[in-house]
């Protein structure tokens, strides 16, 4: 009897460890942008337990195409990618929708001209999106004039400072104090609004399966959000912290609007979210359902 009962014992163990072996982290895709940085802090308060590890990648693409072969569960990224990516890979969807922001662009010249002929000029890599909307600043007929050079912003502006660039796309922030040191002219006195809204897509498998993990997620992200407000010195001094263990994290707008748990409940009848969703999908010659691309877990929270 008791070698009965140490058969059934040691059965369970076997099945209870193959169980434990079968549960393997959360892997989260981040950028270089600077909300992405808001889940590193929250790893680094504990808001995300040891179950999740948080990998960052150099550029935004890298980020998702690393979802979309399959290599990271859940990705930060843009709701103009999520559709621009969406059935290239790795089936995925948007499970909370956590900003919206008003970004501009523009063109910083070395010298005061329109023509662009010959001109070396430094475009951030491998971001379809920041591309897809600067080009619109740039005349049709001057569009294949001038010579792209791939590079990040920080490094870009390094060599346009150097001489080595005759013309770098900015973000606001960046132009603005280049500008103010007379650094160079601003292309047609121009820059380039677009609205920005960011979202955490998952795989399906995680969506369907696991939905409490992914609200586990979202969790953390609302408690960096509120410590946002609630002790800037610290989540500053975190923020530091983070991008001096794994590098500067670009910023592309001044104004950043965190959207709530109660936003998302209600996103379906966001017109700002409909609209964008709607050029996207004009804009990048696509078909596609809202709820093809979208699944939330917390549509039906009280």
């Amino acid at each position: 009897m008791n070698f009965i009962k140490h058969i059934i014992l040691l059965l369970c163990s076997f099945i209870i460890g193959g169980c434990l072996l079968q549960e393997k982290e959360i892997l989260i895709g981040i950028d270089n942008y600077d909300t992405s940085n808001m889940l590193l802090m929250a790893k680094e308060m504990g808001y995300l337990d040891k179950n999740f590890k948080i990998v960052r990648f150099s550029t935004r693409d890298d980020n998702n195409v690393s979802f979309y072969i399959g290599n990271v569960d859940i990705i930060y990224t843009t709701f103009f990618n999520s559709i621009y990516y969406y059935g290239k890979g790795e089936p995925g969807k948007i499970f909370y929708f956590t900003t919206i922001s008003l970004v501009k662009d523009g063109l910083l010249l070395r010298e005061n001209s329109k023509d662009l002929l010959g001109k070396k000029i430094g475009v951030e890599i491998n971001n379809h999106e920041y591309y897809n909307t600067i080009i619109k600043l740039i005349p049709s007929e001057q569009l294949n004039l001038f010579k792209p050079v791939s590079l990040m912003e920080e490094e870009g502006i390094h060599l346009y400072l150097k001489g080595d660039l005759d013309g770098i796309f900015l973000h606001e922030k960046e132009l603005n104090e280049l500008l103010e040191e007379k650094k160079g002219f601003l292309y047609n006195n121009q820059v380039i609004e677009s609205t920005k809204i960011e979202v955490l897509v998952a795989k399906e498998e995680l969506l369907n399966k696991k939905p409490k993990t992914l609200i586990k997620v979202i969790d953390a992200w609302n408690k960096i959000v509120s410590l946002k407000s609630e002790d800037p010195e610290l989540y500053k001094s975190l923020y530091e912290k983070i991008e001096k263990n794994y590098g500067y994290f670009e910023k592309d707008s001044l104004e950043i609007d965190y959207l709530t748990r109660t936003d998302n409940q209600n996103i379906r009848k966001n017109n700002l979210i409909i609209k964008n969703y709607e050029d996207y999908l004009s804009e990048l010659n696509k078909n596609l359902e809202f709820s093809t691309l979208y699944q939330g877990v917390i549509e039906n929270e009280n």
